[in-house]
Formats: structure tokens, sequence, C-alpha cells
């Protein structure tokens, strides 16, 4: 089902500099940029286990995870070696191989996206403002956008799922605001922040207001689903990122995603979002 009816807020480079960038012209200076003996394939809808089973087999590869969507199969998979010279020669044998283009639809590594950094207040910024935030003469980015001119208190707000680090919800700021949702990185069910950059995300979009605490959020009446798909380094993987989209998109609740985080472009990642 494609998810129209979700508007994707995304703060990331993923989107930006998308179809500029074709799997085929991937370049592999960096290795640092993605996970190590991993690649990320998509099956096409159409292909059977035996077809994934051969194709993963031929590689000498596992399938160490998998996530669905509409438009295809996605197999997390490891290879022998963690060389990028050897995750390059298993995408390149992927594609040339005879079967490829009957049941693959998307080859790539398994990029890894960083949380974007946070810029300091430039100060000196008049507070005009229904809030007495101690700290909003602070946010810049609130008088960006003409926030403190909302008649916050009595606008409907949508959930907001944050794609991030994982959100503390026993923030004071953030106090009834947290809707717990899922851990990708450690596949459990307790998305706490272990980073603090999630933490941040969320009080900038939701932080209670006109409590003579903290900062004022910019949506007053949302409330903040945590989905942690970035490590306590602020690091993350396009597949893991990717099952995030999938879960938040599946949420009737939610009809905003934030991902602040930046990294080349996964075709994955792409479907995800579209999906």
């Amino acid at each position: 089902m494609f998810k129209r009816s979700l508007f994707v807020s995304l703060i990331l480079m993923l989107i930006c500099a998308s179809m500029a960038f074709a799997e085929e012209n991937i370049s592999r200076e960096n290795p640092e940029n993605y996970v190590p003996g991993e690649i990320l394939v998509g099956f096409k809808p159409e292909a059977t286990s035996d077809q994934i089973d051969a194709a993963v087999a031929s590689i000498g590869g596992e399938v160490i995870g998998t996530c669905n969507l509409p438009t295809m199969k996605i197999k997390r998979v490891r290879i022998s070696s963690m060389s990028s010279s050897a995750m390059d020669v298993a995408i390149n044998d992927l594609r040339t191989a005879p079967f490829s283009s009957e049941v693959i639809k998307v080859i790539e590594p398994n990029v890894i996206r960083q949380a974007h950094q946070v810029r300091e207040s430039s100060g000196g910024v008049g507070i005009l403002s229904q809030s007495n935030d101690p700290l909003l003469s602070q946010q810049w980015g609130y008088y960006d956008i003409s926030a403190n001119w909302i008649n916050a208190q009595t606008l409907p707000a949508p959930v907001v799922a944050v794609l991030d680090t994982g959100v503390d919800d026993t923030h004071p700021d953030l106090a009834g605001k947290v809707i717990k949702g899922k851990d990708f990185v450690n596949d459990d069910t307790d998305p706490m922040d272990d980073h603090g950059h999630g933490t941040h995300v969320a009080g900038v979009i939701a932080a209670l207001t006109n409590n003579a605490y903290g900062i004022a959020g910019i949506s007053w009446n949302s409330k903040i689903l945590a989905v942690k798909v970035l490590n306590s380094q602020g690091w993350g993987s396009a597949y893991d990122i990717a099952r995030g989209i999938i879960y938040a998109a599946d949420n009737p609740s939610v009809k905003v995603i934030n991902m602040s985080l930046g990294g080349g472009f996964s075709s994955i990642e792409y479907d995800a979002v579209m999906y």
C-alpha cells in the first residue's frame, strides 16, 4: 500500500541528492561510509525463496535480516570478507549474473548515516511569544519560522515519528510527550536515547511549553513516536533506517516522519520513503 497520506518530513541529504546518484555510480572511496562485509539486495516481489537463496549462495553470502516492501523483498546479506574490494566484487557478480534481471531490483552497500550536528544559537533574538520557557531566546529556528506568532495552544497537532538515536522519555521537558516505539539498532522495544541527538530533535519539535523550564516545542500539542535507528555514536545503517521508516509509516497515528541525518544515496531507503 502506497501511503500517500503520510507527509514525510526528511531533514537529510538522502533525498536532496537522491536521483542524481544512480546505484551504478556509487563511490566507495571512503569505505567507512558503509557497513563492512554487508550488502543490501532488493529482490523483486515475485522472486521465490529458492531464487533468493540461490542468488545469495552464488556470492557465498548469508542472509542476516529481512525487511519487505510491496515493491521488493529486502535482504541484508553478510559476505565472507570485510574488505571494500570484496563488497565491490559481490555487488558486481550479482549485477552481472544471468538471473539478475529476472529476480533482482536493487543491489547496494549497506550505507551508514550520521546524525546531523546541532547548530549553536547565535543569540541576540528578541522574545515575542506566548511561552515563558527560559531558553526560548536561544532558539534561532523558533523565530526563523515565526513559530512565536502561532496560537499553538488551540491547534490540533500530529504525532511525529522521530527516527534518530532514540528519545529519552524521562526528560522533564518531554514528560507525557513520548510514545515508545521500537529500537531497530538493538532489536528491542525500548528506544531510549544513548547519544542525545534524538532527544534534542524531539524537544525542538514538541518540548513542553509555557512550563518555565527549558525550551519551547514548535508543535505544542504533538506527541513523539520514538524510533531508534542510530546507535550510541550517532551512526546507523540504511537497512535499520528503512525498517524504521516502514514501521513509522505503518502506524496510523503518525503523519510526519523526521530524520535529521545524512549520508549517501540508498535505493532501499528511497523505496521505503515512497512506501
